[in-house]
């Protein structure tokens, strides 16, 4: 299986509200609608979103837990913005935080299982390092630069971690991983 997409429900009063607020807000584009669904994607990602209307007067009590998640340079500025325009079409809004560095903006009325969460790329910096103490890796410690010629594959090495092609365009492992991997049909070293 190839992961497709996600789906979060809107409450239907402010459903084209918030499909319209992704679309000039987020800059995603429509690919595609039903009576009660739209599918969206970012340019430049390759994971679409799908909004569905959503008839219920409950809201989940833990949906913080559940975001439509984005990186910004300004999260919170960002998401004070969001919510400066959801207010301009009637919905209240509020920008919460989990910590300095992740921030959310909840719709209460519209967001029916989801807030939206931005952070900045520090925060992988930090998850990167954490993954790798795990594994007892430190982040020098990953020295060698690979390529692969399937553009949507990942390695997973003998200790359980699983080697992604990274923003670069190219994969980073220690020497000890890749001589495990350098044999791979398919595999060059950069």
């Amino acid at each position: 299986m190839q992961f497709n997409h996600v789906a979060h429900r809107v409450d239907a009063r402010y459903f084209e509200t918030v499909a319209v607020m992704m679309q000039t807000q987020l800059g995603f584009v429509e690919l595609r609608r039903t009576e009660r669904s739209i599918w969206l994607r970012q340019p430049g990602t390759n994971v679409d979103l799908q909004l569905s209307r959503s008839e219920t007067a409950q809201r989940d009590d833990d949906k913080r837990r559940s975001q439509i998640a984005f990186l910004s340079d300004t999260p919170r500025l960002d998401l004070e913005k969001l919510a400066a325009w959801a207010k301009t079409t009637g919905m209240e809004a509020s920008v919460g935080s989990y910590s300095d560095r992740e921030f959310f903006l909840d719709v209460p009325e519209a967001f029916v299982d989801f807030v939206i969460e931005a952070t900045d790329d520090g925060i992988l910096i930090y998850m990167r390092n954490q993954a790798l103490a795990r594994h007892g890796l430190k982040a020098e410690d990953l020295t060698v630069t690979f390529d692969y010629i399937e553009k949507r594959h990942n390695f997973s090495t003998e200790s359980g971690r699983i080697i992604f092609r990274q923003a670069s365009g190219f994969f980073h492992a220690t020497p000890k991983e890749w001589d495990d991997i350098k044999n791979t049909l398919g595999v060059s070293l950069i």
